[in-house]
């Protein structure tokens, strides 16, 4: 069976969509992340093989190409922002006004109180989900993995291995306990 030959915009329109779907909207404008979903479409039509075992269809594979292209992004991108942004002191960069970029840094980290009342609000906020767990709208095993998963920061394989499930039944115990905590709330 012989492949279709698709247009360059073809490709790119089916990456805008997928970026609407899964991404963020304000990367349609980002030429650069469009591409790269538009190349990871492109690769999963090249990979494709109808005579693989699992017996995916070309639809699929270029889903799930251009799905975890899209989640690469924004690992990279979530990456980067946390990094912050260093500025060298001693550089001697000069813009048109004469002034050095050194002149224009000023000291933005937070005062001791800020960092104070900042710990505050962890303490109440964690105050407040253990009153939420305990209360009996949620089932024992949501109340186990809600806790293991958001108080004592286990990850959905530990709380698996915790109680000898599957780490899918964790994720919907963890969702269908989330949907109700979301309702009361």
């Amino acid at each position: 069976m012989a492949r279709q030959m698709r247009s360059l915009d073809s490709y790119l329109e089916e990456a805008k969509a997928m970026i609407l779907k899964w991404g963020s909207k304000h990367w349609l404008k980002d030429d650069q992340i469009v591409g790269q979903v538009a190349t990871a479409i492109m690769r999963g039509e090249h990979d494709y093989n109808p005579s693989h075992e699992s017996k995916a269809t070309i639809v699929t594979l270029r889903i799930t190409y251009g799905r975890r292209e899209i989640y690469n992004i924004y690992r990279k991108i979530n990456s980067i922002m946390s990094k912050g942004i260093h500025y060298s002191i001693d550089a001697e960069v000069k813009n048109t006004d004469g002034f050095s970029f050194a002149d224009s840094i000023e000291d933005k980290s937070e005062t001791f109180s800020e960092l104070m009342d900042k710990q505050e609000t962890v303490e109440e906020k964690k105050e407040m989900v253990k009153k939420l767990l305990s209360d009996s709208y949620l089932t024992k095993r949501q109340r186990e993995c809600l806790t293991a998963k958001y108080v004592e920061g286990l990850t959905s394989k530990e709380i698996a291995e915790r109680f000898s499930v599957s780490k899918q039944a964790v994720s919907e115990c963890l969702k269908k306990g989330m949907t109700k905590l979301k309702e009361i709330a």
